[in-house]
Formats: structure tokens, sequence, C-alpha cells
């Protein structure tokens, strides 16, 4: 069975949309930008201060942010649910959640490997 992709429909029939170009040009930038990696032995000594500390970052913001969470938890299991959940409350339960799951997606781009193929 043959593999037919959105590259080869649109190159057959000519029409090639901005977007597609778009597309194909980021995965060549991302093709030089691995060849360059592998080229030059990983990330470059003067770049690790910048490396460690955006990793440092993400992972204080995500690690205070389950811990906040992780007290509420505490304070609902201490009272047995009998608290005031007011909306300043939710507000902050929410938002470090949303703090987890967005510094934790951000430290996963550091240890996992991305491509687009």
């Amino acid at each position: 069975m043959t593999q037919v992709s959105l590259w080869n429909i649109s190159d057959t029939l000519g029409v090639l949309s901005s977007s597609t170009l778009e597309f194909k040009e980021r995965i060549m930038e991302m093709d030089e930008l691995d060849t360059y990696i592998d080229n030059c032995g990983g990330v470059q000594p003067p770049h690790l201060a910048f490396y460690r500390e955006a990793i440092r970052f993400n992972a204080e913001a995500a690690i205070n942010a389950f811990e906040y969470v992780h007290r509420f938890i505490e304070m609902t299991n201490e009272t047995k649910g009998h608290y005031e959940m007011t909306g300043e409350l939710t507000l902050n339960v929410l938002d470090n959640i949303q703090n987890m799951l967005t510094h934790a997606a951000a430290l996963s781009r550091f240890f996992l490997a991305f491509k687009v193929r």
C-alpha cells in the first residue's frame, strides 16, 4: 500500500498553501538545527548556564504549585470537607493546578525529544 502524505498530494496538484510552505520550512529548519547540534556535540558550555536556569525556574515553579495543591488537599482531609470554599481559594487552587501543568510541560521540552516527520 502506498503511503500518501499531504506533501505528496499538494506537490502533485501543484497547490501549496502558505501554511504548507511554512510547515516545510519549519521542518527544514529543524533538520538544519539537528545537524548543527550533532556537529557541535549538544549544548555548548557557554549556553549551559542559561539551560540550567531555564530548567531550574520551571522545576521550582512546578514544585511550588504542587506543594500548594498538596497543602490544600491535606487541609481538606484534616477538616473532613468542613471548610469555606471562597472564590479566592477556588481561583488559587485552579491557578496552581494550571501552573503545575504548564511548568511540567515546559520541563518536558528539555528531556523529551520531539521530531516532526
